[in-house]
């Protein structure tokens, strides 16, 4: 496998990982921050999905009009400047569910335009058996990056303190469904 197709390999495994990591923490925060309900939740999770087939056609369009590693790099930048505004917001007090519910759709928009570019580079990149096993690798690493991922991130919101430590252990067992967990009389769960 040649320089460009490591590159390419690299930035999507990031890539990958950043999404399994958004995947925990944005429906994490929504519940053990901000209380969220299990339907907030669901709208949070189809919010971020939701661009899939709202935008897919005109993103193929787009980025057969654009030079895809640079617009690749674009939107990975764009999608880190979206959710480094997570920490940011609650840092200064202001994280809410809306600015989850915005962070969701806009990170939707870049993941479908990112998607539909790297998969419509790597044919450029790679050819013939070379382009099978760069699919291979590519896959392997989606499947590392979805055990990886929502580990990471968890120490990630602990590490910056958007959740707070006692929320941890009744929240994850909660989440899995494991725990005979029941909110005091008073508090939302």
């Amino acid at each position: 496998m040649h320089r460009d197709f490591r590159a390419l390999w690299f930035g999507q495994s990031v890539s990958s990982v950043g999404d399994q990591v958004s995947a925990f923490v944005l429906p994490t925060i929504a519940v053990l921050t901000l209380h969220a309900s299990s339907v907030q939740v669901g709208a949070l999770s189809a919010v971020g999905t939701v661009a899939y087939p709202c935008l897919g056609l005109f993103a193929g369009v787009l980025m057969d009009r654009v030079r895809r590693r640079r617009a690749m790099i674009v939107i990975d930048a764009a999608r880190l400047f979206i959710y480094g505004s997570l920490p940011v917001a609650a840092a200064l007090g202001a994280l809410s569910l809306a600015h989850l519910f915005v962070v969701a759709a806009l990170a939707g928009v870049c993941t479908v335009l990112f998607d539909v570019a790297y998969q419509s580079h790597l044919p450029s990149v790679l050819r013939g058996d070379s382009l099978a096993q760069g699919n291979t690798r590519l896959e392997m690493s989606g499947a590392v990056a979805r055990f990886a991922g929502p580990p990471l991130g968890g120490v990630l919101l602990q590490g910056l303190g958007v959740v707070r430590k006692e929320h941890g252990f009744s929240g994850v067992t909660r989440s899995c469904g494991r725990s005979r967990y029941r909110p005091r009389s008073g508090t939302s769960g």
